[in-house]
């Protein structure tokens, strides 16, 4: 009877063992939880698109609740959408549980959108292996938010740099889109684009023939007569000796 106990209180502390193994607390669920965003800058008025964020807690499926500490600077509702109200600054707080993310949002009064954006050029076509630089534009010269980015559709074809460097890689055709980095009146002023057509290298014959005719012919003959003849007798006779009349007697 004694040895079915102590086989059965063996058995029974493995068995918690295994339990209380499986229930410890990690703290890598709640190193997961995160703001999406630790600090914003918006405008009261300018553009729709930069007077409103949107602050998500991702890790959790606990219930999130969102405040502000000036309301007056800057509002948030239950989904997390921050409101522009007036310049300054306030600091909008998550709260998980008994934990808390904080986001600092900095309202500015105006902002001045992107009235015009326009590339040039609007074609390139490149050999394998060329370059070519295209210059995007945005006006007015003063915006808030300034700078573009450059794309390829098809980077097999010909890549683009941050600067707007067109690189040709293969022969074919590709699209470059430069995006305005600020917001715009409207959305044609967004993006422009660039068609890029590539061709292949053209071949030069290390070996071909001279097309041009010899300025001086090597065995060609002399058309202009000698001055003196080759054959010509070298020792003319320079007295005629004397004539003899015969007479007959």
């Amino acid at each position: 009877m004694r040895k079915n106990a102590t086989k059965i209180a063996a058995l029974a502390l493995s068995l918690a063992l295994t339990v209380t193994s499986v229930n410890i607390p990690t703290n890598a669920s709640a190193a997961s939880v995160k703001l999406n965003k630790k600090k914003a800058t918006l405008y009261v008025s300018g553009a729709k698109t930069k007077k409103t964020t949107t602050l998500k807690v991702t890790g959790t499926k606990k219930k999130v609740t969102f405040t502000s500490n000036k309301k007056a600077v800057a509002t948030v509702n239950k989904k997390g959408k921050v409101t522009a109200k007036k310049a300054g600054k306030a600091t909008i707080t998550a709260k998980v549980g008994k934990k808390s993310y904080k986001c600092t949002i900095t309202v500015k009064k105006t902002y001045k959108p992107v009235t015009s954006l326009t590339v040039s050029p609007k074609t390139v076509t490149l050999n394998v292996g060329k370059t070519k630089k295209i210059t995007a534009t945005v006006k007015p010269a003063k915006v808030t938010q300034k700078g573009v980015t450059y794309k390829s559709n098809k980077t097999s074809v010909a890549t683009v740099s941050a600067a707007g460097k067109i690189t040709a890689k293969k022969a074919g055709t590709a699209k470059i889109t430069v995006t305005t980095k600020g917001a715009t009146k409207t959305k044609s002023n967004k993006k422009a684009t660039v068609a890029v057509t590539v061709k292949k290298a053209a071949s030069t014959p290390t070996d071909a023939p001279s097309t041009s005719p010899s300025d001086t012919p090597s065995d060609a003959p002399s058309t202009n007569p000698s001055d003196t003849p080759s054959d010509a007798p070298t020792d003319a006779p320079t007295t005629l000796g004397k004539i003899t009349e015969l007479k007959a007697t």
